[in-house]
């Protein structure tokens, strides 16, 4: 009998380790799968420019490079605030579409705004700030 008592202790005993075995597996799944959500909402939120470069381009040489140099400005203003990140542009000419992604769409905006303010954009040019994934809920800002 002493001896069933003892295979039964290291029965418990081994059943107590699996069971915290699988309770911290569980809690490390858990949390590299809050992770993994977490790091995927940080695009979620959007900003995307509609612009027109004025005064016109004497040729598409001179406005890819202009269009260049606003992105390399865009890049660096919400790369100093870190809230997100930058696209490459669309579009051909003095008319282009730059989106830009983060977690939050308000501060996107603010980063660039001052970035906006100092080019000359048509009075067509416009920002759409989307505040959450693809069919959330936008807002529409005038730029020219």
């Amino acid at each position: 009998m002493a001896g069933a008592r003892r295979s039964d202790g290291r029965l418990l005993t081994r059943l107590w380790w699996l069971l915290g075995a699988v309770v911290v597996a569980a809690l490390a799944w858990r949390l590299l799968a809050h992770r993994a959500e977490r790091g995927g909402r940080r695009r979620e939120h959007a900003v995307i420019l509609h612009l027109g470069l004025g005064p016109p381009s004497p040729d598409a040489a001179a406005a890819r490079a202009r269009v260049e140099g606003l992105t390399a400005a865009l890049r660096r203003a919400v790369a100093a605030t870190r809230c997100g990140e930058v696209e490459p542009p669309l579009g051909e000419g003095d008319r282009t579409v730059i989106s830009l992604y983060g977690p939050d769409a308000n501060a996107l905006l603010e980063a660039v705004l001052p970035v906006l303010g100092v080019h000359e954009l048509t009075p067509d040019s416009y920002a759409i700030a989307r505040h959450g994934e693809p069919g959330a809920p936008e807002e529409r800002k005038s730029l020219g």
